[in-house]
């Protein structure tokens, strides 16, 4: 038996050797081999695009389930006087309600620890490209601004507002760290994302709370529009935004819509294209790819903000990080399946 088989070791050469795959492989039909090739690429690609499906259809899902616009009747009757409703001063007594209404929400958010309401809001006309590209602004710490113009629906003006008070709550929301703010522009784009994503969930908190139709609007909304944002950054960078504006006007957009869009590419973004790329960005895709959906998936988002809380019956401050609970409430079951399958 030894014999034997040091004989069949001798025969073996290195071209037996390396070959003998080979000739395995060419007993295998060369149809079946494609077969296997074919499936292969098809799950690589089933597995690469299906982010743009899923953003596909949560936009449209989502736009279905915000439209239509709902014009704010009688406004704007804002003016230049400030009247002070509780210990807010502003010219819209009516963003003074929406702010007092919306801020509590985030504590039980855990985006602070302690809801700061501002000293001032104020309703005024941006000049200039700003009324038609910024639906707010603050300086975090002493006044929020909404634009006049977002009166042309209540739920957007809604979430503007949210979104510019979360601003004014600090922590990760007005500042980034040193490394970060180091970079140019990485501020802005840390500071954006970071109070882009926290605005989905707090207006999905108040949404589940009080089943207010123009919160729940304003919800489904902003969802769209991340999911949206995502896909016409894609676009973009691929080269075809042709292909995202077809199917804006296709699924998304009312013929009023699509008119003030092919204004604003006329007249606005065709003067700065990379404006409009690092926008879509900063409010849609970075947020949604990296903060919204692992979110939902079960991750949490970290707010720069602490809590002070009693720990063995000695003071300890809390390290607060944002559970997106409330938004996979919003989606249900099969939403969140739709959104965490492709991870």
């Amino acid at each position: 038996m030894k014999k034997r088989i040091a004989r069949l070791l001798a025969s073996l050469t290195v071209g037996k050797i390396v070959g003998a795959p080979f000739r395995l492989l060419g007993k295998i039909p060369l149809w079946s081999i494609a077969l296997v090739i074919a499936a292969l690429g098809m799950a690589y690609t089933a597995r690469a695009l299906y982010p743009v499906g899923r953003d596909l259809a949560i936009a449209t899902y989502a736009e279905r389930q915000a439209s239509p616009e709902h014009p704010i009747e009688g406004l704007p009757l804002s003016t230049t006087e400030l009247v002070l409703t509780w210990d807010t001063g502003t010219n819209e007594p009516m963003l003074a309600r929406w702010a007092y209404k919306i801020v509590p929400f985030f504590v039980t958010q855990d985006i602070a620890g302690e809801s700061l309401y501002p000293p001032a809001i104020l309703f005024v006309p941006f000049p200039g490209y700003q009324s038609f590209v910024v639906w707010g602004n603050t300086d975090c710490q002493t006044v929020a601004r909404v634009n006049e113009r977002a009166y042309e629906d209540d739920a957007n003006m809604f979430a503007t507002l949210t979104h510019e008070l979360i601003h004014m709550q600090g922590g990760n929301f007005c500042n980034a760290p040193k490394e970060v703010a180091s970079t140019p522009g990485a501020r802005s784009i840390w500071v954006e994302s970071h109070t882009t994503a926290a605005t989905l969930e707090v207006l999905a908190g108040m949404a589940e709370y009080t089943s207010d139709p123009m919160i729940e609007r304003a919800f489904w909304g902003d969802l769209a529009s991340l999911a949206r944002r995502s896909l016409q950054a894609k676009a973009y960078r691929a080269n075809v935004p042709w292909l995202y504006e077809l199917v804006a006007d296709a699924y998304w957009r009312t013929p009023a819509q699509s008119r003030r869009s092919d204004f604003s590419m006329r007249n606005i973004w065709s003067k700065s294209p990379g404006e409009l790329q690092s926008i879509v960005e900063k409010y849609g895709e970075l947020p949604w790819d990296e903060m919204v959906i692992p979110g939902i998936c079960g991750e949490r988002l970290q707010t720069g903000n602490l809590r002070d809380i009693s720990f063995a019956q000695r003071p300890a401050r809390q390290v607060l990080a944002m559970s997106f609970d409330d938004t996979r409430a919003m989606l249900g079951w099969f939403g969140t399946s739709v959104v965490c399958a492709g991870r």
